[in-house]
């Protein structure tokens, strides 16, 4: 518990470093995270058992931040923005092909996921930043994802009991029981609803510091 409070704390002075920052200076931090992000997620995949393609994940993920750094506007919501998720899992898929039977259609999943995952939604909140409101609008992101992860996580430590997965022992997975996921869930409802009454309050509070 400790050294997640720890990590927690050190990340959220990173994040608000970056976001503060804004700009080219968040985009490379963002960057950074993803690649290790990205890596991480492909070497827990592989230590379950599968083989992702963490080369191509990697690659693409500096591509896909390259691109977002030369042509911000058009990438997301548009036809570019599919057009490269539909050529990265296209390649995944010949790559598939290629190397079947010792890459199978798992492997493909996992590595499209693990960038869409990481990569894509790092980048979200980059394309956030620049939105009108963004500044403040950003924090919204944080706001509902951690407070859902640790209200998950608390509920897990507390309430070990309805195993989502009996296999697995509760001690080493006290955030994989059905309560957890329900708290975690309810604390990410109950932040929409939050986003959404505050919106007003936020173009308003935005306008009033513009004029002054």
């Amino acid at each position: 518990m400790l050294k997640r409070t720890i990590s927690g704390a050190v990340l959220l002075a990173v994040m608000i470093a970056l976001v503060a920052a804004g700009g080219k200076i968040m985009l490379a931090g963002l960057f950074l995270m993803s690649m290790v992000g990205l890596y991480e997620f492909y070497k827990a995949v592989r230590e379950g058992g599968h083989r992702p393609f963490s080369i191509v994940g990697l690659v693409m993920c500096f591509l896909y931040f390259l691109v977002l750094l030369l042509w911000p506007d058009e990438l997301m919501g548009s036809s570019l923005h599919q057009s490269l998720l539909i050529a990265f899992f296209l390649v995944l898929m010949i790559l598939t092909v290629i190397g079947y039977p010792g890459r199978r259609i798992e492997d493909t999943a996992l590595s499209f996921a693990g960038f869409v995952y990481v990569a894509v939604f790092f980048a979200c909140m980059y394309v956030v930043r620049n939105m009108q409101d963004g500044a403040y609008v950003v924090w919204y992101i944080f706001i509902a994802s951690w407070g859902c992860d640790t209200c998950a996580y608390l509920a897990g430590r507390f309430f070990r009991n309805h195993l989502a997965f009996p296999e697995e022992p509760a001690r080493q997975i006290p955030a994989r029981i059905w309560r957890a996921g329900s708290s975690g869930n309810a604390r990410w409802f109950r932040s929409c609803r939050r986003i959404r009454r505050s919106r007003a309050a936020s173009a308003a509070l935005s306008a009033r510091l513009c004029f002054h």
